[in-house]
């Protein structure tokens, strides 16, 4: 859309001067007399006008004529600068939409003007249709004037959302945007983009970590009251901190509706500390081994509320542990269920400027939802883990319902399709080890057979109990055995065994006591001697 812009400068008893162009928009002449009035031709062709100069020289005199007025009042002049600046609106757009939908918002403009403050003035929507933007202040500078035509320019006339579909008349959360996004915000608010990423800087660079407006350190004073007025910093909040007797941390946090969702950071070895980040409160899967699953879906974590997760376990365990080195999407919730919040949230987790993760080190863990991780696998650069846990369809369909829609043949030629295209890190295939279900040595057999072809390593993770469930946990003696049929495969294999477990922030645990809603299917009969 082409947008005409016309500027005036008056000194009130003085005649307007031409200030030439700047930054590629057209400044018009007209005259004043005594009382402020004015008059214009908006139809003026600016290329014939003769006293039109160059982009370079009229800068010069524009900034030189602003000096002169910096000391108005001592010089007696009677105010000090004024600018304006008209927006014709564009017709051609009104003749799209449709005829009643017009006139509503052109009477809704003429009898409710718009005013937006711009900490050196003010900006009008005016009842022709137009935008001025008037600044009243002596010490208005060049920079200021290019920023409210940049603002003009990209402001939309009739536009009733900002960025991320957040409504105009309420805060956004910063967090939901990626810098792109964060970029064209702060633009749109009438600042450089240079700001932009120092405000990025503040929320995720730096050490900082911003949770609340006051520690947005080193933002001009006007930036910080635009942010203060129209942004939100903090998605989460505290709960409790809970400590297992090996050293892990859950934290729970509670969320704006009143729900909680459960983060566990894991100390490592070799200085290495991972933070295992929940992407929904409850989860649909209805995974039989998984108590999070007996919650049923509550709702999808926003891109805000995934981000703060790993924010906060660097802000209260730094000081413990170091930094954070490993991000893990294996919470509450099935990730790629969530996937556009999801992609979004590990984006700015791997962002050279954000978070700054290593890319390999960020991975997300998905029961098998094919569509969905088809899409994250030519979205992500992430590193990927598909939770197996059984070698049949018999089995799988049983402890993991999202089989009978995908079941292990088209997961796993999806896998083999997919990585073939693109270069991806090995996937990380999750078996969690249910005695008597899934452990025996024919199923290491066959497991070994489902994965050929793919470049893959293997969890083997003890099972965690929790209340309400029907399986035992394989024995660690079983469990090594088991391990050992795949390691002379030429498998790559690793033991995971329980990390918190007394606090009931193990694999499978995580979820508020006593909130299970969705009852348990009913086993196959040749599985019922090995359930509780």
């Amino acid at each position: 859309m082409k947008l005409h812009y016309l500027l005036y400068f008056t000194r009130t008893g003085y005649t307007y001067k031409n200030l030439g162009e700047i930054d590629g928009f057209a400044l018009h002449r007209s005259d004043c007399d005594q009382n402020g009035d004015h008059e214009r031709d908006e139809e003026t062709d600016l290329k014939t006008i003769p006293w039109r100069r160059t982009r370079s020289r009229s800068v010069q005199n524009l900034r030189k004529k602003i000096v002169k007025l910096k000391n108005w009042k001592e010089r007696g002049e009677r105010c000090p600068c004024l600018y304006r600046i008209f927006q014709k609106p564009e017709r051609r757009l009104e003749k799209e939409e449709s005829g009643e939908e017009t006139e509503r918002r052109r009477i809704e403009e003429k009898l409710t003007p718009k005013k937006i403050s711009r900490g050196y003035g003010s900006t009008f929507l005016m009842r022709s249709g137009a935008f001025s933007l008037s600044l009243h202040s002596c010490t208005s500078h060049l920079s200021f004037l290019q920023r409210s035509f940049s603002a003009l320019r990209r402001r939309p006339l009739r536009s009733s959302t900002s960025v991320s579909g957040v409504c105009a008349d309420s805060k956004v959360m910063l967090k939901e945007m990626d810098f792109s996004e964060l970029d064209k915000w702060v633009q749109s608010n009438g600042f450089r983009s240079g700001q932009a990423m120092m405000l990025w800087k503040c929320l995720y660079g730096n050490n900082t970590w911003a949770l609340s407006h006051d520690e947005l350190e080193g933002l001009n004073k006007d930036f910080r009251k635009m942010i203060d007025e129209n942004a939100s910093l903090k998605a989460l909040t505290v709960k409790d901190v809970l400590k297992a007797s090996d050293g892990t941390r859950k934290i729970l946090f509670s969320l704006e509706d009143g729900s909680v969702i459960e983060t566990v950071v894991i100390p490592c070895d070799r200085g290495r500390t991972a933070v295992c980040v929940s992407s929904q409160v409850g989860c649909a899967m209805n995974c039989q081994f998984c108590y999070t699953g007996r919650m049923g879906l509550r709702k999808h974590l926003s891109t805000a509320e995934i981000v703060e997760q790993a924010i906060h376990a660097r802000r209260l365990f730094i000081s413990e542990f170091g930094s954070i080195t490993n991000v893990v999407f294996m919470g509450m919730g099935e990730p790629l269920h969530n996937i556009d919040n999801v992609i979004k949230a590990a984006a700015i987790m791997v962002d050279d400027k954000g978070l700054h993760f290593s890319p390999r080190k960020v991975t997300i863990s998905t029961s098998g939802l094919v569509p969905q991780l088809k899409r994250f696998l030519r979205e992500s650069n992430c590193a990927l883990a598909v939770s197996l846990n059984a070698t049949t369809d018999e089995v799988r369909n049983w402890i993991m319902p999202v089989n009978r829609k995908y079941n292990l043949s088209v997961l796993l030629q999806t896998l083999r399709e997919e990585l073939q295209f693109k270069h991806k890190y090995k996937v990380l295939f999750e078996y969690v080890m249910l005695a008597g279900v899934n452990d025996s040595l024919d199923d290491a057999k066959r497991l070994i057979q489902l994965v050929q072809g793919i470049p893959c390593k293997i969890n083997l993770i003890s099972f965690n109990p929790h209340k309400g469930s029907l399986f035992k946990p394989t024995p660690e003696e079983k469990m090594i055995e088991f391990r050992n049929v795949l390691v002379e495969a030429g498998c790559v294999v690793f033991l995971r065994l329980s990390r918190g477990d007394d606090q009931m922030a193990a694999c499978g645990q995580l979820g508020e006591p006593g909130d299970s809603r969705v009852p348990l299917l009913r086993a196959p009969q040749q599985f019922q001697t090995a359930l509780l």
